[in-house]
């Protein structure tokens, strides 16, 4: 085994120690089921990609067997599916407060939210989830218009908000910049861990200053 996949092993055991969904209060027991699976698939499709982990493995990890998986989602591609709009849902809980605010504070409120979302990008388990989505819409047309859908629905109320309460001005042009900082962020991460996200943090907020200040 690679040095590179034992590093995956050990990001995928954190992320199941410390992040899963499956424990999570006030929710039914099928969607409870639901996220288990979805957790499970995640850390397999992670270790060993989309297509190289089987139902077989997925079931292992969830705990459960494979019948009782189709219970709940028709194939692997339903599996994935759900995953990418959970990722997306959970971005859009995450952030869903940005634009809640005046024109006077909206700079200062996106700010003051940029070090979570680099921490988000820059967490070795979503980085590399988020490469196997991206490389999954080049394969498949259902998970790219899923992935279409909620992108061009955050981009429309980023640019709507701060062409109304800032009267910026090529807003399309500066979301789709302020989007492609974040992105190339967990492109990035497994071919250069070492990165200092507090510079990053730093370097971000300067870059989105000035792109929504210069007017």
């Amino acid at each position: 085994m690679s040095h590179y996949n034992v590093n995956k092993s050990k990001i995928v055991k954190k992320n199941m120690n410390f992040n899963s969904h499956s424990e999570d209060c006030g929710i039914s027991k099928q969607d409870q089921r639901k996220d288990q699976i979805l957790d499970a698939a995640s850390a397999c499709f992670v270790e060993s990609g989309f297509h190289n982990a089987g139902m077989a493995a997925i079931a292992k990890r969830a705990e459960m067997s494979p019948g009782h998986i189709y219970h709940y989602f028709a194939n692997k591609s339903d599996i994935i599916a759900s995953i990418v709009e959970r990722e997306f849902v959970a971005r859009e809980e995450k952030f869903g407060t940005l634009f809640d605010v005046d024109g006077e504070h909206l700079i200062e409120n996106l700010l003051s939210k940029v070090n979570e979302g680099v921490c988000h990008k820059t967490d070795p388990f979503q980085s590399m989830l988020s490469r196997e989505i991206f490389a999954e819409t080049q394969r498949n047309p259902d998970i790219a218009a899923i992935v279409q859908e909620y992108e061009q629905r955050s981009r429309e109320r980023f640019i709507d908000n701060i062409e109304t309460k800032l009267g910026v001005k090529n807003a399309a042009a500066k979301v789709e910049c302020i989007f492609a900082l974040f992105s190339g962020l967990a492109m990035r991460v497994p071919s250069d861990p070492p990165m200092d996200r507090e510079a990053v943090v730093e370097v971000m907020k300067s870059a989105i200053k000035f792109l929504l200040s210069d007017k």
